[in-house]
């Protein structure tokens, strides 16, 4: 099981998040990196919620071509119910060329927010933009 999810803004924040099987790990520029194993009941915890999100519906591309600068992600996912890559660049699921982000794309972000046992995993990135 693999899933890796990727949040970048110039200047403000450069995350990736990867979980292969129970080995989370966390590269960024502008906090402390890290590598840990999650215990089995967590796992199955975010899988439920990435289950709940059905990345399997959203597009493989969500772009805002309008906007140069801005919010770029993207979320790679491997498992025995899904196999997805889908990126986004100042756009989102849900939106219309939306700049803000969605209720869905959100969740998203909580389930990773729940992964890495951080309740405000880019909150204070929304608060500054």
């Amino acid at each position: 099981m693999y899933f890796k999810f990727r949040y970048f803004t110039d200047g403000c924040c450069d995350y990736t998040i990867t979980l292969k099987n129970h080995q989370l790990s966390m590269k960024s520029y502008f906090v402390p990196s890290f590598k840990r194993t999650i215990d089995a009941q967590k796992a199955t915890q975010f899988w439920d919620q990435v289950k709940a999100i059905q990345l399997e519906t959203w597009k493989d591309s969500y772009n805002n071509s309008n906007l140069c600068d801005g919010v770029q992600w993207g979320v790679k996912v491997r498992t025995d119910f899904l196999i997805k890559k889908i990126e986004g660049s100042n756009d989102y699921p849900d939106g219309v060329f939306f700049v803000e982000e969605t209720p869905i794309f959100n969740q998203l972000i909580d389930a990773v927010a729940f992964l890495l046992d951080d309740k405000n995993f880019l909150k204070d990135v929304e608060e500054e933009e």
